[in-house]
């Protein structure tokens, strides 16, 4: 897709995890963007005008030169394009790095999502503020009378239902093992590299949700409103080796406290 642009502008829902996947790419690798964040539901408006109707997920990038780039990974693949260090996607460790995106993509991304859902979408107060939060006056407007609406069509479109909340937390569960796996030997980086990956930004963003790290306390939910039921589980995965090495990639690679440069 293209389109004319003067400057690059990232469309997200703020506290998506597949946005915060991009935008900590981004970010990381300096190249300046204004943030147009939107909430669920009403996101969709944005999405289809930026892409002429072509999608209707978040986020979307559009570059400098008027590229539209419509899914996180592919995102990624355009920084380290046009990046002069290519560490995103080291050329010895392509295949690796990619296999391992792919694989917190599927079963990592939409897992934590609905279980997180599941249990957010029971506080109306909470959810409306997190929803609404670096958003326009109509949106919060909409989601102030009409959330009910929004977790109808929510848990209808992510199959939100018991039943699918336990495998979603059996995914993460697994994938989480799969890190410790691999980091059980002491390498820095899931694929024994120097500096970080995407898969390794892939990892942390997604898993974000799970550990709750303070430099998102900005755009995510306040840790100390999570209801009992899921702070148990949230505590077993930020203690875990899987969630220790997300946390400290906050801690040592997302440059402080994050704050959304909004184009509103």
């Amino acid at each position: 897709i293209e389109m004319s642009s003067q400057q690059s502008h990232l469309v997200t829902i703020s506290f998506s995890h597949y946005c915060e996947k991009a935008r900590w790419a981004l970010e990381l690798s300096n190249i300046k963007f204004t943030e147009n964040a939107h909430s669920p539901v009403t996101h969709l408006f944005a999405a289809l005008y930026t892409t002429r109707g072509k999608s209707t997920s978040t986020p979307i990038f559009t570059t400098s030169a008027g590229q539209v780039i419509t899914d996180s990974t592919d995102i990624l693949k355009y920084i380290n394009k046009v990046s002069d260090n290519k560490w995103l996607y080291p050329e010895n460790k392509v295949d690796e790095v990619l296999e391992l995106e792919e694989y917190f993509d599927d079963k990592l991304g939409p897992h934590i999502r609905r279980w997180v859902y599941h249990h957010m979408l029971k506080d109306r107060k909470n959810c409306t503020e997190l929803f609404t939060r670096e958003t326009s006056g109509l949106e919060y407007a909409y989601h102030s009378c009409c959330l009910p609406l929004t977790a109808i069509m929510m848990k209808k479109t992510l199959r939100i239902t018991p039943s699918s909340c336990e495998r979603s937390l059996q995914s993460v569960n697994t994938t989480f093992e799969r890190v410790e796996e691999l980091l059980k030997d002491g390498r820095r980086f899931l694929c024994n590299t120097d500096q970080p990956t995407a898969a390794d930004i892939t990892f942390a963003a997604l898993a974000y949700p799970a550990v709750v790290p303070e430099e998102l306390s900005d755009i995510s939910v306040d840790i100390t409103t999570i209801p009992p039921t899921a702070m148990g589980q949230i505590q077993k995965w930020r203690q875990s080796l899987a969630g220790q090495f997300a946390l400290r990639m906050y801690r040592d690679h997302r440059g402080g406290a994050v704050k959304i440069v909004s184009s509103k």
